[in-house]
């Protein structure tokens, strides 16, 4: 990763203000976003999908274009190193694909609401022969497509199959730059990657503890100093 960002830093340097970065903002319809915040119910991804369901209703009847969930949130947070632990095989076993039911089944919503939403889950691994999953944010969009970021900097123990790029995706309301936890949190480089390629969103997907107020000091001041330094909107779901 060190080496990728060598080269997508390059794209990055010097770009600042919004004409730098290609961004017309009068141009651009300033979206309604909605994040939610919740504890996912431990591998019960049918629960969390009706849970997730419920909140989109809700967001749509407020008028909301994007609608963010937290990292894992289709079965909760995983943590492993042992192939043989429940946590790892929940995220290994259960893991979606694109093309899923589950998938599919937020696909439709995006498309019936004309919403962006995006969620957390453990992705199935391109090719077979790994008993590993990516940690990934999915992205359904209401042009009826799919995109998934997977995590660059992992922690979640050896089931995690690291993520090798950055994803921008491109709306109508700007371009939005999609990032997961420790990304955020401990390598500002990606965020400054987003903002070269002219990002005027930055889309962060959490599953941090509450480790008491330094904690939550440490992560309120990275989100605002992506904010002030990349002069783009954070928005982050935890």
């Amino acid at each position: 990763n060190e080496k990728r960002y060598t080269e997508w830093y390059k794209k990055a340097a010097g770009y600042s203000d919004f004409a730098d970065r290609g961004i017309d903002i009068d141009s651009l319809k300033m979206p309604v976003i909605s994040v939610v915040d919740f504890n996912a119910t431990w591998g019960d991804l049918n629960a969390n999908l009706n849970k997730m369901l419920t909140y989109i209703e809700k967001a749509d009847k407020e008028g909301a274009d994007i609608i963010v969930f937290p990292e894992m949130a289709l079965q909760g947070y995983c943590v492993s190193n042992n192939a043989s632990e429940p946590e790892y095989r929940l995220a290994v076993d259960k893991a979606i694909t694109k093309n899923g039911s589950y998938a599919k089944r937020l696909l439709e919503k995006a498309e019936e609401c004309d919403m962006y939403i995006i969620f957390g889950a453990s992705e199935k691994l391109d090719a077979a022969g790994k008993d590993k999953a990516y940690n990934s944010a999915f992205v359904c969009k209401p042009d009826g497509t799919v995109e998934t970021y997977r995590k660059l900097h992992i922690v979640e123990g050896k089931w995690c199959q690291r993520g090798s790029e950055p994803l921008v995706v491109d709306t109508e309301f700007g371009k939005m730059g999609i990032a997961i936890c420790k990304d955020t949190y401990s390598y500002p480089e990606l965020s400054r990657y987003y903002m070269g390629m002219g990002c005027l969103y930055y889309i962060n997907i959490s599953a941090s503890v509450a480790g008491g107020d330094g904690w939550l000091s440490y992560y309120s001041s990275r989100l605002t100093g992506i904010a002030i330094a990349n002069n783009m909107v954070v928005v982050s779901a935890n």
